[in-house]
């Protein structure tokens, strides 16, 4: 749930990156609209995958 900064209680486990930025719930969806609306993000692989993959072959799952 996003809370203004101001609200949250003063603790050394919560930190607060941009106090004047917006986190209210309207725009954290603008965000992920943001998000959605432009192309797939390129990620390079690890491959991952396929050593999983390899993996169960080798071991017979």
């Amino acid at each position: 749930m996003a809370r203004d900064a101001s609200d949250l209680p003063t603790h050394p486990v919560i930190v607060v990156t941009n106090p004047d930025e917006d986190g209210s719930p309207s725009a954290f969806r603008a965000f992920v609209d943001e998000l959605l609306a432009g192309p797939e993000p390129e990620l390079d692989s690890i491959g991952a995958a396929e050593a999983l993959r390899e993996l169960r072959v080798d071991i017979g799952a």
